[in-house]
């Protein structure tokens, strides 16, 4: 059966937009939930270009619901150390407070270490606050695409 249209809005007059609508939303709830959080994933790197990429991601375990990156530098060695996982709110806590003891993001310093959290998918790639639900975003533009294309 083809789609009959109505008026000059081109809306099909069957079920089948509530149909792309209710496979919009689930699509969006199985992306964002269905497989947990992701985050980047390394330990004790020199730099963030080894901390990216498919082969650094990590699946989250439920109660791990943020992505962390630490950073630490030693004028001493010369070099930072980055660590990048899963956390959960305790546990960035208690990275924060571990680094207590250094300048904490004082980049002026000899030594200093950072702890930065961010919630959402693979939201650790750089700067945690700067990224934020992309992958929401690119899904919800694929699928409404998607949408007004079949509507033709």
């Amino acid at each position: 059966m083809i789609p009959k249209r109505t008026g000059d809005h081109g809306l099909l007059t069957n079920v089948f937009p509530r149909q792309l609508t209710i496979l919009f939303v689930l699509s969006l709830s199985w992306f964002q939930f269905g497989h947990g959080l992701q985050c980047y994933s390394c330990s004790k790197e020199d730099s963030n270009q080894y901390c990216i990429g498919t082969d650094h991601i990590q699946s989250c375990s439920r109660n791990q619901d943020r992505c962390l990156t630490q950073t630490i530098y030693s004028e001493e060695r010369g070099k930072l150390r980055i660590d990048k996982y899963c956390a959960s709110e305790a546990g960035c806590l208690a990275a924060t407070e571990q680094l207590g003891k250094l300048y904490y993001c004082d980049k002026s310093r000899k030594g200093w270490g950072c702890v930065e959290c961010c919630e959402g998918e693979l939201c650790n790639i750089s700067r945690g606050d700067q990224i934020k639900g992309v992958g929401a975003l690119w899904i919800s533009c694929f699928s409404y695409a998607v949408y007004r294309l079949m509507l033709r």
